[in-house]
């Protein structure tokens, strides 16, 4: 048979939790209080239950939705003020912070800042110290071998990039073409600058009006004072073909006869001298740029023409530009002894004729001769002069 109680137990006497010594009865009599509350809890109607038995015409809204079941309005309202409480203080915790950081890192880098500025401050100073114990000539050749290094290095890059290769050679080509087909344009600009335009005065020539200054011996020669021109005079032309005529310029100026202006110094009528103005670099002679600044003379200037053992003295009169096919304005008509100077313009090029028209003032020009016809007069179309260049000369 079991004992019902603690006593029939082994008749100890248990402790309460406050040390105290509990009868057994009084423990009993606790126990079963406990039993009946829990009973009684488990005896009344959950929730559910009660909203089960109900009719459901008389159930509410709140009792039939599970979230009413177990919340409130006024304390989710509530919770929902303490949120926005915190996250307005967590707010104001992170901005703080951030604040700190940033005034933190801005003085840091401040402070940096502030430190090489000291530190380049100090540079100069040391420099100075250093450069003068270095001689001039020192520091003359290190600048030398840092220049030479430098474009040692930089030709060595430039060779053994392959790149420029077609480029040099392209510009070489085309640099080389320019050069011999314009290279009487390209030259006659240069030695427009190199040449000096007179470095004699008119004032060498004597008086024409004296014995001494008309007679003069027998080589034939053009004398221009005011642009430096001293060259011989070809005579005595039997064709006008282009290559004749270019083949005699080389050795000086031509007399470039044509009808109705075949005339030679001391006869009536219009003595025509052809000359270059610029030539090919690659042409022969010594006289491819006797009249490079035969433009520069002014009315009033003079010239001279030696023939026969005479000086024949002119002034200049009168300036034209024609094109070359105009060789009717070579024929003048005026019943007097004159001399016209005939070149290429603008210079280097043959696009157009530059006449320079003098009239004879010496020896006196009322015992001028009337002209002869000769038989080197020829009928032309254009007034020569133009030169061949390279390329038309390697082709014909």
């Amino acid at each position: 048979m079991q004992p019902n109680s603690d006593q029939q137990r082994g008749g100890l006497q248990v402790p309460s939790s406050r040390g105290q010594i509990i009868p057994p009865t009084s423990r009993q009599a606790t126990i079963n209080l406990a039993r009946q509350q829990v009973g009684a809890v488990y005896d009344e109607p959950q929730p559910n239950e009660v909203i089960a038995a109900q009719p459901i015409s008389t159930r509410s809204s709140h009792t039939t939705n599970p979230y009413h079941q177990t919340h409130d309005n006024q304390a989710d309202a509530q919770a929902a003020e303490q949120d926005k409480a915190v996250q307005a203080h967590w707010q104001k915790y992170h901005s703080a912070w951030q604040q700190y950081y940033q005034m933190y890192y801005d003085r840091y880098y401040q402070s940096v800042v502030h430190q090489q500025l000291a530190e380049q401050s100090e540079k100069p100073a040391k420099n100075v110290e250093t450069d003068t114990s270095v001689s001039q000539e020192q520091a003359m050749s290190q600048l030398r071998s840092e220049l030479l290094d430098k474009v040692r290095v930089h030709g060595q890059n430039i060779r053994r990039s392959r790149h420029f290769v077609p480029v040099i050679v392209g510009l070489g080509v085309a640099l080389s073409f320019l050069l011999v087909q314009y290279n009487q344009l390209m030259s006659a600009t240069l030695l427009s600058f190199v040449i000096p335009a007179s470095t004699q005065s008119q004032d060498a020539y004597t008086d024409p009006a004296s014995d001494n200054a008309i007679h003069v011996g027998p080589e034939p020669l053009l004398n221009i004072p005011a642009i430096n021109v001293s060259a011989p005079v070809i005579y005595g032309l039997t064709t006008l073909d282009e290559p004749v005529v270019e083949k005699k310029l080389e050795s000086g100026v031509v007399h470039y006869p044509i009808p109705g202006a075949n005339a030679v110094p001391g006869q009536i009528g219009n003595t025509v001298v052809l000359g270059h103005s610029a030539n090919d670099v690659f042409v022969a002679g010594d006289f491819k740029f006797v009249f490079l600044h035969l433009d520069r003379l002014q009315k009033g200037d003079k010239f001279y023409l030696n023939y026969n053992s005479t000086r024949y003295t002119y002034a200049v009169t009168e300036k034209r530009v024609i094109l070359p096919t105009q060789v009717s304005t070579l024929v003048l008509n005026n019943n007097k002894p004159m001399a016209t100077l005939v070149t290429c313009v603008p210079v280097g090029t043959s696009a157009q004729r530059l006449l320079v028209i003098g009239e004879q003032i010496a020896p006196d020009p009322n015992t001028a001769a009337a002209a002869t016809p000769s038989e080197s007069a020829q009928q032309t179309e254009k007034i020569g002069g133009q030169t061949s260049n390279f390329f038309e000369r390697l082709f014909h």
